[in-house]
């Protein structure tokens, strides 16, 4: 299998790399001349993108380490929903893409509406797509999406990274089957994984955030509203979510009750999640936000200097209206909430189920809470073997306590107190 080896020069632009791709892939199980294309960096290191980008089964795109691909001031308007990077036919598969860094150039764009999406500008745009590997992406400065998938399985983004998204950095709707892991992003606009009526997703070591002031959309959104669809085991662990107006993670559902469910939240950290301007009047915030998704566990997280409730069971910036959910919040450690710019009328509490009874059954246990300000629950939570919080050690109460005893004596020590610790000096 060959590789094609492509070196910019003055003007190297989108027909060149169409060249290129067009002989690079699969059509209908036949391998083309080249099975991979590599961008070398050569003296520009940059690669202008002018007009659209179409490619086939089974194509690798690997980039020299200083390679840019950069969408040209003014660039056409390709139209709503029409991706910069496509496909040839109406499903594709065994994508590789290895090191590719975008620069959007959105403030230079005078041919669409605005530089907030509203479905322009969008990097990677595919449907039925299967079997495909984005790593070491890198999305800056862009209009639209990063990737807007519609329909698709076994996906995996690796170590894919960007900073001032127009819109959503990975938008998945109507798939199944896939890992988000070792991202970074920073919202400009609106989410930075939204899963949408799709199912079996992990999120796995990832940082979100937003240090730009701009975005009101959580970092993560999970979301089914479609009659006849499902967005069902959905797993976010080991993520760092701060510096955000709006929740952390917000799950929406107004599908019938079981077509959102089986979401699980954990050992993940918010930090400073919620932090609306009160002059936008919304005041369902927090570190996260839940309506209409059942059967959701939240357990090991930590959340610290949250506005509004840390854990809601609530509205957000939509109405969910499904009845029966159940949810646990559990091992959690909570900290330091504070009620939101705009409060409305319930916040500032660790774990607050504001829709109530009739939409939720939470079941809280062995949570940890220290200094949150209006308190540590609200609404109806049934509560069972709860930590209330790190007691205070009196100052004169040493940290060790030395005794002289038998080795018989410290065994039964041992086994009248399991629970502390006994060290033995020799």
């Amino acid at each position: 299998m060959e590789t094609c080896i492509l070196t910019p020069v003055k003007g190297t632009s989108s027909p060149g790399i169409q060249k290129a791709l067009d002989k690079t892939g699969t059509v209908n199980g036949d391998l083309l001349q080249y099975s991979h294309v590599h961008f070398l960096k050569g003296d520009t290191g940059q690669y202008l993108l002018n007009s659209r980008l179409f490619l086939n089964d089974n194509t690798k795109m690997t980039f020299e380490e200083g390679v840019t691909w950069k969408l040209m001031d003014n660039a056409p308007n390709f139209g709503a929903q029409v991706p910069i990077i496509g496909q040839k036919g109406s499903s594709i598969t065994g994508l590789e893409v290895d090191g590719l860094v975008y620069d959007g150039n959105y403030a230079n764009q005078g041919n669409t509406q605005n530089d907030h999406g509203v479905g322009y500008g969008n990097l990677f745009g595919f449907s039925n797509i299967t079997n495909s590997v984005f790593r070491n992406v890198e999305v800056n400065r862009n209009e639209g999406d990063g990737w807007r998938l519609n329909g698709g399985s076994n996906l995996v983004f690796d170590h894919c990274s960007g900073a001032e998204g127009g819109h959503d950095f990975i938008h998945l709707f109507n798939c199944s089957g896939a890992t988000i892991e070792n991202c970074s992003f920073e919202i400009r606009a609106n989410n930075a994984v939204r899963v949408r009526s799709s199912s079996n997703v992990l999120i796995d070591s990832c940082q979100f955030h937003d240090f730009t002031n701009n975005a009101w959309a959580p970092p993560v959104q999970l979301e089914n509203i479609l009659d006849g669809t499902k967005c069902m085991h959905i797993e976010m662990k080991n993520c760092l979510v701060q510096d955000t107006y709006g929740p952390g993670v917000w799950g929406i559902a107004s599908v019938p009750l079981g077509g959102a469910a089986g979401v699980y939240i954990h050992h993940n950290t918010f930090r400073n999640c919620g932090m609306m301007p009160a002059a936008n009047t919304i005041p369902g915030v927090g570190g996260m936000v839940f309506d209409g998704f059942t059967d959701v566990l939240i357990e090991n997280n930590i959340f610290d200097g949250c506005s509004g409730n840390a854990v809601s069971f609530d509205n957000y910036i939509g109405k969910g209206g499904v009845k029966g959910c159940k949810a646990t919040v559990r091992k959690n450690s909570i900290v330091n909430t504070r009620k939101a710019f705009y409060p409305g009328a319930v916040s500032g509490y660790a774990i607050a189920n504001v829709l109530g009874k009739d939409y939720y059954t939470v079941e809280a246990s062995e949570n940890t809470f220290l200094n949150n300000e209006s308190g540590d629950y609200y609404g109806a939570i049934n509560v069972s073997s709860t930590v209330e919080g790190p007691e205070e050690e009196p100052a004169e109460r040493p940290a060790f306590l030395f005794i002289s005893c038998s080795s018989e004596q410290v065994t039964a020590i041992r086994n009248s107190l399991p629970e502390k610790q006994i060290f033995r000096r020799k």
